[in-house]
């Protein structure tokens, strides 16, 4: 007997998701927008990945020179790094119990 309820139980589930999907297919728009959704940003991924192709393209004609580096000014800077003390917490474990 229990083995029919399964049986039954697991009918309804199938038909329940089948009927649901087939709801969604035919009567919402789910499916297609998120197929234009994908579209869209396959052209906008596009469209950036050429932006940025053409400004590295602008890029390459950048050139640099040491001079800046080899200046008085530059190699006057002093590193005043300062260590960052440790903070003391009272607890550990924030979300442990008190």
């Amino acid at each position: 007997m229990t083995s029919m309820i399964k049986h039954i139980a697991m009918i309804l589930v199938v038909s329940g998701l089948v009927g649901g999907i087939y709801y969604l297919m035919n009567y919402t728009d789910t499916f297609t927008t998120t197929l234009r959704t994908i579209e869209d940003i396959e052209v906008t991924s596009a469209r950036i990945e050429r932006e940025v192709l053409v400004n590295i393209q602008q890029l390459q004609g950048v050139t640099f020179t040491r001079e800046l580096f080899d200046g008085d000014i530059y190699t006057s800077l002093q590193d005043i790094r300062q260590p960052i003390d440790a903070v003391n917490v009272s607890r550990t474990d924030p979300f442990a119990s008190l």
